[in-house]
């Protein structure tokens, strides 16, 4: 076991966590420039699918907005745990750091004028990052039920 997280030696190897790392610097910079640059609704082939889904999860396509959050901070938190950043021991330091990005990136949208604000957004990103790093974990934990060392 790897005292980082405490993943076993599958999940700390370089492979995956150079992998990660490079998945979410671009991640980061998309969510960036997404959030600060375009109105969700500009994407209508994009804004589809998540009305749908929406629709299919919750009966209205109103939380299409949501979902796009949810998944987009999920995503950045599924890297973020893969990618062990060393400066970031402690997984709460790493929720805590993703969901004030999102927090920082509502208020940028409020500065920036092309966006509106949103609390729930904020709580929606937090939410995300939180699952995005439980669902690394879990993915560790199903992976290491058939993962097996080569034997030297």
């Amino acid at each position: 076991m790897n005292s980082l997280f405490n993943l076993p030696s599958f999940a700390t190897s370089g492979t995956i966590t150079k992998s990660s790392k490079i998945i979410f610097v671009l991640l980061f910079i998309l969510v960036t420039y997404l959030s600060l640059t375009t109105r969700p609704e500009t994407n209508e082939s994009g804004a589809a699918v998540l009305r749908w889904l929406s629709a299919l999860l919750f009966s209205v396509p109103d939380y299409a907005d949501k979902i796009a959050h949810f998944l987009a901070y999920g995503a950045l938190g599924f890297f973020a745990a893969g990618a062990r950043f060393t400066a970031i021991d402690k997984i709460w330091i790493l929720f805590i750091a993703l969901s004030g990005y999102g927090v920082v990136m509502e208020y940028f949208q409020l500065v920036g004028g092309v966006r509106d604000p949103d609390f729930w957004d904020a709580m929606t990103n937090a939410g995300g990052a939180f699952f995005g790093i439980l669902g690394f974990f879990i993915f560790v934990v199903i992976i290491g039920k058939f993962y097996r060392p080569k034997l030297q």
